[in-house]
């Protein structure tokens, strides 16, 4: 198994970024949904902040290596993957940072360690708060509707964009673009 990305298909490291996001989404989205559950919500902070790190491992990683080639796509087609791939990464690496700015407390990252508020620097007490007179509940609350409809509603749609254009390559102009991540040498689709 490659460990690189090559112009014919993603290596190891692509593909564990790629698990890892959805592993994290998945897990972020269900804490939040079943927060019945008694699941520490400090839990889905954590997580939140270990996507943005991964994220950014993950842009750094793509910049490094080579993207597979897209097999015969009209320029409209690739001018829109290039779009929906890029906003997920922005509101992929967004969503983590408005959800650490809509928070007044520290972040516990899985009893390893504490994250700090950034409402305790100087820096936001004194010239956000006081200067600029933004109290932090207003700063966390525009922060908390950012953060919600990122998440709740851009992400979410665009991610569901991504699948469909994924299916829409497969089923329909069966291309073999699931074989660039998971190695389907011919077996499904050609």
């Amino acid at each position: 198994m490659q460990i690189f990305d090559t112009t014919e298909g993603y290596g190891l490291i692509s593909k564990i970024f790629h698990l890892l996001r959805l592993i994290i989404l998945l897990s972020i989205y269900t804490i939040t949904k079943l927060s019945f559950l008694n699941i520490p919500f400090n839990c889905h902070k954590a997580l939140g902040i270990l996507m943005f790190f991964i994220i950014l491992g993950n842009i750094v990683w793509r910049i490094l290596n080579p993207y597979p080639k897209v097999d015969s796509v009209n320029i409209v087609e690739k001018n829109i993957t290039f779009i929906v791939w890029f906003s997920i990464y922005v509101l992929l690496a967004l969503a983590p940072l408005t959800g650490y700015l809509m928070i007044y407390s520290s972040i516990n990252m899985f009893n390893l360690f504490n994250i700090a508020s950034i409402y305790d620097s100087d820096f936001i007490k004194n010239y956000i708060i006081n200067d600029i007179g933004m109290p932090i509940y207003a700063l966390t609350n525009l922060m908390a509707i950012i953060h919600h409809l990122i998440v709740e509603i851009l992400l979410i749609f665009l991610i569901a964009i991504h699948i469909l254009a994924v299916f829409y390559s497969v089923i329909i102009r069966k291309k073999k673009e699931l074989g660039k991540m998971f190695n389907f040498n011919n077996s499904i689709n050609k």
